[in-house]
């Protein structure tokens, strides 16, 4: 219980890894935390913390994991962790953030966690320079406008999961997205379920079924009428 203390950066010079998840921690993130420059793995999940996760965190360049999901954090997601060269996870889920997905052209992130959240505005198609990128969650948000059709190629052709589900999202579903492997074994999971999307998935997305023994899918979440794959059957929303 209680408080990050300020004095937390007195461990500036030794302290690589810091878990204070899962505890009862109110009050915001100290500015001192972000003078803990070696330090490589951050986690703050589900706890009470509240206010704005700083810019400051640019300052954190040696960071590679920052985990603060299950907490009461406001205010836009900061530009700062762009700053943040090394780090390849990243997951802010189920806060109170707001504004659009910040542009991280810069970064090469592996696993990008901003759901349920009240992020607003496009899906950004600066996404795509991570080319790592494997697991991305934009989930239970009020993001708008279109799928673009760039995101069945997400991380150079290997993303496995990816959940747009619960947003506002209109236009075109793209369908196909086998993006030229026969078949596609890398997507286990794609979500896009309660968004107001028109069109369907390529009847080939049906054979990514696990079930089939080709490949490795276990979720596929669409409304039904975009969607008549068996795989779509537990989310689907007449």
């Amino acid at each position: 219980k209680g408080y990050i203390p300020k004095e937390i950066n007195k461990f500036w010079l030794t302290l690589k890894k810091l878990d204070l998840s899962d505890n009862d921690l109110r009050g915001e993130i100290p500015d001192a935390l972000f003078d803990l420059y070696w330090l490589e793995g951050l986690y703050l999940k589900s706890n009470k913390l509240s206010g704005t996760i700083s810019s400051k965190v640019s300052k954190l360049t040696s960071l590679k994991e920052f985990y603060a999901g299950e907490n009461d954090f406001t205010g836009k997601v900061t530009w700062g962790f762009g700053s943040c060269k090394n780090i390849r996870t990243l997951s802010l889920y189920k806060n109170k953030l707001t504004g659009p997905i910040p542009d991280w052209s810069s970064l090469d992130l592996f696993y990008l966690d901003l759901g349920h959240n009240k992020l607003t505005g496009t899906l950004t198609e600066s996404l795509l320079k991570h080319r790592p990128l494997r697991l991305l969650y934009l989930n239970n948000n009020e993001l708008t406008g279109t799928i673009p059709i760039s995101y069945t190629t997400m991380g150079n052709r290997k993303l496995k999961e990816i959940h747009l589900n619960n947003n506002q999202l209109t236009g075109e579903l793209p369908g196909d997205w086998w993006n030229g492997f026969n078949p596609q074994k890398h997507l286990l999971a794609i979500r896009v379920e309660n968004n107001n999307l028109s069109g369907s998935f390529d009847k080939k997305v049906c054979e990514l079924d696990v079930r089939g023994g080709k490949a490795e899918m276990v979720e596929l979440g669409a409304d039904c009428d975009v969607c008549s794959c068996r795989l779509c059957e537990p989310y689907c929303t007449p």
